[in-house]
Parts: C-alpha cells; structure tokens; sequence
C-alpha cells in the first residue's frame, strides 16, 4: 500500500509537470525601444513593435532629425517614404514592396501601415544610416 502510494503521488506530480509545461513555453516576447538610452516614444497597441517576415518593424516616428539626424518624409498621394540625412537616402514604394538607396540599387523591403502608424524594418534603416542596434535578452 505504501509503495503504491508514492507511485500514485509520483504520477500525480507528472501530471501536474506536464500541464504546465505548454503554459510555460507560451510566454511572449516583449520588445522595448531606446534611442540614446531613453525610451523616446509611449509604446501603445498602436506603436508597438512587431516581427513580420523575420525582421523587426518599429514605427516610422522614431526615426526623427533631432534624436538620429534621418529627416522622413511621406507622400500618401504616391504612397512613397523617403527618409534621409546628409549622406544617404532610402525610398520605399509601399505599392511595389520594394526600397531603394541612393545608389538606384532596390532591395525587396515592405514598409507596413497599421492604424494610420508607418513601420519600417528597424535593421535595414538603422544599418544604412550607420546607427547601432542592440538586441538584450
């Protein structure tokens, strides 16, 4: 009966293990953003960042002359962003998914529209422009 007891209780903290273990695996990743260690924005539903396609997209508003020196210009009637700074330029055409740099050169690179709030892939902008990235975990 003893023996029986223990092998019931050993099930029992199986059990227990293992109903748990899906809730564990399904925590969310949560992605904060800094410009020059300060958080420069208040990240609501509609400014947070997210993955798509395997790249992180941040809203276009971080990007501004005072904290990076990018100047982002968007024309919705041609549904076309340009950001640039004194040296180099990228042009996205929302239409075409497509991103080209000042040197006529196109890369396939979507900017995404989400509630009125423009994101763009934060590697791709941030590396041309010659800004560091820093992912912690």
């Amino acid at each position: 009966m003893k023996r029986f007891r223990k092998f019931l209780a050993g099930l029992l903290c199986l059990a227990l293990l293992l109903a748990l273990a899906p809730a564990a695996s399904m925590t969310a990743d949560i992605t904060f953003l800094a410009v020059n260690d300060t958080i420069p924005i208040a990240l609501s539903a509609a400014t947070m960042p997210f993955y798509a396609n395997s790249l992180l997209y941040i809203p276009l508003s971080l990007f501004d002359i005072d904290a990076l020196g990018v100047v982002p210009l968007y024309d919705s009637a041609a549904r076309r962003l340009t950001m640039f700074n004194d040296t180099r330029t990228l042009v996205f055409d929302l239409d075409e998914g497509t991103m080209t740099n000042e040197n006529g050169t196109i890369f396939s690179a979507q900017v995404i529209s989400r509630g009125g709030v423009l994101f763009v892939p934060a590697l791709y902008c941030a590396y041309h422009f010659g800004l560091s990235v820093s992912f912690l975990t």
